[in-house]
Parts: structure tokens; sequence; C-alpha cells
């Protein structure tokens, strides 16, 4: 409780309130939008089970970094679809900088995420998967 005060707080005092903005919940067109604006999508939890909005991100052409803790991180550190970061400032801070500083890095990792996004986690051939395990359960 508090925290985003306390985040603000550090935007102010370093100056970046013109580079910041705080959205809250974005859905639908106006989430599009908002990754369609960026040039860079950073997931830096402490704890995420899966991290569908990273998925959403890289199917839709960001470059990702994200912690360790997010759960998805090996299939995206094993297909090279983004940086993966510690969970600490200067971590996070060079996983930005690695990436926005390195254009042909920028967009392989854009490439990739986009690849392992519709490979793996198109509502298709997710759905597909679901139904043959029902099916094979259901059989047994």
């Amino acid at each position: 409780e508090g925290y985003i005060e306390k985040v603000k707080g550090w935007i102010r005092s370093y100056g970046l309130g013109e580079k910041v903005t705080f959205t809250g919940m974005l859905t639908g067109r106006k989430k599009l939008m908002a990754f369609a604006g960026s040039d860079l999508f950073v997931l830096s939890s402490y704890s995420e089970n899966f991290g569908m909005v990273i998925v959403e991100a890289m199917a839709c052409g960001l470059p990702a970094v994200i912690s360790n803790k997010v759960g998805i991180y090996k299939e995206i550190e094993k297909n090279k679809a983004g940086v993966i970061v510690n969970t600490n400032a200067e971590s996070v801070y060079n996983g930005m900088k690695q990436i926005l500083e390195n254009s042909e890095l920028k967009k392989e990792i854009a490439i990739n995420g986009r690849r392992l996004a519709e490979k793996y986690y198109d509502i298709d051939k997710v759905a597909e998967k679901m139904i043959k395990v029902y099916k094979e359960t259901l059989e047994n």
C-alpha cells in the first residue's frame, strides 16, 4: 500500500515525469495501442506464474526484458526471444540498455519473440492441444 506514490516520487526526483506514463490496467484496443507505441517491453516481476502479458507483447513484435522469476523465462531464453535479468535495478537497467543500444539485437529478439508466441501460444494451437488432452483423458 502506498507503493505507487513512492514510485511516482522517484520518477519526479529523477526528472522523468515527461517520460513515464502510469496507465493502470489496459485491455483490448488500448492495450494494443500501448504495445504499438512502445519500443520495448519490460516485465521485471518478482513472481509471475506464466506472464500472459509477455506473450501478448511478443506477439505484437516488441523486444522483451523479463526477470528470471517469470514462469516462461526458460522458453524465452532458449528461443533467444528476450533478455533475461535478475530482479534488481542494475540488472533490469543493463537488460534494457543492451536491447536499446543494439538495433540488430533488438530486431532479432523481436522476430524470435513473435515466432515463439505464434508457434506455442497461438489460441488455435493451444485449443487443439487442450482438446487432444481432454480426448485422451476421456478415452482412458
